[in-house]
Order: C-alpha cells, then sequence, then structure tokens
C-alpha cells in the first residue's frame, strides 16, 4: 500500500513538474508604428495610434492611455492648474497576431502641452508588455509666449536678508488681443541648484502678488536659510493659459 501511494505521488510531483514546464512566461511583444518619439499633433485634429501585437500563444488585451505630463507625474497634485486631455481604450484580442489602426479624436480645447501614449497588450497567461511615446499637443489659437521685465532687483545688486522682487509680465495672445497669465515661478539658481522662493497662481489669486490688468508683481522674500554666498541667477517663470512659458533672469549677489 505504501508503495502505491509513494507511486501515485511521485506521479502527481512530475505532472505538477510538467505543469510547471508548459506555463506561458512570455510576455507579448508590441511594434508601435504610430505615433513616432516628441510627434507633434494639433488640438481638434485626429491622433492616430497604430500598432501590432503578437504573442507565442493567445492575446487577451490591450489598453491605450493617453494623459498629459504637464505636471510631472505628480498624480493630478497640479491637475487645477494643468487640465489635460486624458482617454482609456481598452479592447479585448483573440489569437496570437493583432494589428490595430486607433483614431483618437483631440478636443478643440484640450490643454496643449507634453502628453503621453502608452500602449499595454496582456496575453491570457496574465503577461503584460507596455510601449510608451511622447508627443506634444499644440493649440495654435495661442502660440505666443508671456513677456517678463524684472524691474528688482536691479542687475548685480547685492542682496540682504529680505529684498523685493518686481516685475511687469504681461502676454498676448496671437491675434494680438490679451491673454492671460496662469503661473508665475520665483526662484535662485547657481548652477544645478536651484532655491525656489516662491510658486504664484491663477487659483489662489496670486497671493495678491500679481495684478491680470496690469502685469504687475511685486513680492517680498526673504533668503533661504542654508543658502551660501555667491553670485546667483534670479530667474522668473510665467506659463499663460496655453502652456507657453518664457522665463526671465538678473544676476545678483548673495554676501
Amino acid at each position: 500500500m505504501k508503495r502505491k501511494l509513494r507511486s501515485a505521488a511521485i506521479i502527481f510531483s512530475m505532472g505538477l513538474l510538467l505543469i510547471a514546464c508548459n506555463a506561458d512566461m512570455e510576455k507579448p511583444v508590441i511594434t508601435l508604428h504610430e505615433p513616432s518619439e516628441e510627434a507633434t499633433f494639433r488640438c481638434g485634429d485626429t491622433l492616430t495610434v497604430d500598432f501590432t501585437v503578437t504573442d507565442n500563444e493567445a492575446l487577451n488585451q490591450f489598453k491605450i492611455d493617453l494623459h498629459g505630463d504637464h505636471d510631472g507625474h505628480t498624480h493630478g497634485k497640479l491637475a487645477w492648474l494643468f487640465p489635460a486631455f486624458d482617454t482609456i481604450i481598452v479592447e479585448n484580442l483573440s489569437g496570437t497576431t493583432a494589428d490595430r489602426h486607433i483614431r483618437i479624436p483631440v478636443a478643440s480645447n484640450a490643454w496643449p502641452g507634453p502628453y503621453h501614449v502608452t500602449v499595454f497588450a496582456t496575453d491570457l497567461s496574465g503577461n503584460e508588455q507596455v510601449i510608451s511615446r511622447n508627443i506634444h499637443l499644440v493649440n495654435y489659437t495661442d502660440t505666443v509666449a508671456p513677456n517678463i521685465v524684472i524691474t528688482a532687483p536691479a542687475e548685480g545688486a547685492t542682496l540682504g536678508s529680505s529684498f523685493t522682487v518686481s516685475a511687469t509680465i504681461t502676454d498676448l495672445l496671437s491675434n494680438g488681443n490679451n491673454g492671460e497669465i496662469r503661473s508665475i515661478k520665483v526662484l535662485l539658481v547657481q548652477g544645478a541648484t536651484e532655491y525656489l522662493l516662491g510658486n504664484f497662481d491663477e487659483a489662489n489669486n496670486f497671493g495678491s502678488s500679481f495684478t491680470q490688468a496690469t502685469g504687475a508683481f511685486s513680492k517680498i522674500f526673504n533668503k533661504p536659510n542654508g543658502i551660501s554666498s555667491g553670485t546667483y541667477e534670479l530667474e522668473i517663470e510665467a506659463y499663460d493659459s496655453y502652456f507657453n512659458h518664457t522665463h526671465s533672469h538678473v544676476s545678483i549677489l548673495i554676501p
């Protein structure tokens, strides 16, 4: 009896070994034909995602995820500032090869700027493959970046423990009409080191430091703790409502 049980256990173990050896561990292969890396599309046009998926055994599903990269993938923390155009398309697949030519209408009011197009594919064994492209959406309603003129501190000024940063920040649409500033950032830069002095945006009325109608910006800052002596660039960056952005700077001295 013991010999029969031992024989059955051996047969069972061999069966498990055969199942394990036959398990599909191979991921599908995605060949993404369109869009190309860094491709540019106009808001209101149609974006085409053209790809081929193959698998050694059996395909299951694909997903296309189009989403904005305006906030550097901070998972929506800045979504109110950069409301991107996002969409997800999911379809089932069968067989070992599938060609898809997916057309995605881009909203005419989509937020211009950087986007990711990511294609996912799975097989029936649950193996997943992913491929992604960086693309850009452009809204030709406005392609003119804001204009920044720093009025204080002056070029070459020596900053004290507190100092005033003043500037005129204006924006024009491509048709010459007045635009709108959406966000302003002020920082000190020395080489690869940055000290953020302040972020100001439309959502909080720029902290009363900026007036849209006149373009006047003024704010008193304190010298950052732990900053070393030396020459820095005091920089102002500004974005308008169509994600056009620019920056201006003056050289200053921290004693």
